[in-house]
C-alpha cells in the first residue's frame, strides 16, 4: 500500500505474514559447524538428514543438539528439557568414567533414520511438501521431500533413549 486514507485506518479480512523461514535445519546451516576432519554439518546434511536420536552426529564429536531434526516433536518446552536432561546425564557419565569423545556411529544413525522412516509411514503430513517434509519453495536447498521430524510416540522415543542411556551409551563411540 503506498498511501493510507486520510482516517489512518486500513481494512483488512486476512493479513497474512510470510517470513521464508529454514525450518528444522536453518538454524544448523546458519552456523558453520565443522567436525573430525574440516567435516561441515551442511555437507554432512547435503543428501539426507542423518541423526542418532536427534541429539548427535557421526563425525561431529562432543556436539550434542536440541530440538534438532529427529529428536521428539511434541509439546516443545518438554521436549527441551528430556533433550537437555538425557545430554547432561550423558556430559555426566563422561565426566565420571574419564571419558572425553563421544560421537555417533555411522551404524546407530542408519539404525535410528530407519526408524523415523518407519515411524512416517502411512502419516498424511509426509505426503505433502511442507516445511514438516524439508520442503521449501523460496529456498533452492530444500526443494527433496524427507522426513526431518520423529513422527512416533513421545513415551517411545524417551524409552529408546533411556535404553541407550542403561546400556551406559554402549550404542555411541565413546573413549
Amino acid at each position: 500500500m503506498e498511501e493510507r486514507p486520510r482516517d489512518g485506518e486500513l481494512a483488512f479480512d486476512v493479513i497474512i505474514y510470510t517470513t521464508g523461514f529454514d525450518a528444522v535445519t536453518g538454524s544448523f546451516r546458519a552456523v558453520d559447524f565443522q567436525g573430525r576432519d574440516g567435516l561441515k554439518l551442511t555437507d554432512q546434511w547435503s543428501k539426507s538428514i542423518q541423526t542418532y536420536l536427534g541429539l548427535t552426529v557421526n563425525s561431529f564429536p562432543n556436539m550434542f543438539m536440541v530440538m534438532s531434526p529427529h529428536q521428539m516433536f511434541s509439546n516443545i518446552p518438554r521436549s527441551i528439557e528430556y533433550a537437555i536432561n538425557w545430554i547432561s546425564n550423558l556430559i555426566r557419565y563422561a565426566a565420571d568414567n574419564n571419558i572425553t569423545y563421544i560421537e555417533a556411529t555411522p551404524e546407530g544413525m542408519d539404525q535410528w533414520g530407519d526408524h523415523v522412516n518407519e515411524c512416517a509411514i502411512g502419516l498424511l503430513a509426509n505426503e505433502v511438501d511442507s516445511w514438516m517434509t524439508r520442503v521449501n519453495k523460496n529456498l533452492a536447498h530444500k526443494q527433496k521431500r524427507s522426513i526431518a521430524r520423529y513422527n512416533g510416540p513421545a513415551p517411545g522415543y524417551r524409552k529408546r533413549c533411556d535404553d541407550v542411556a542403561s546400556r551406559k551409551y554402549s550404542d555411541l563411540k565413546i573413549f
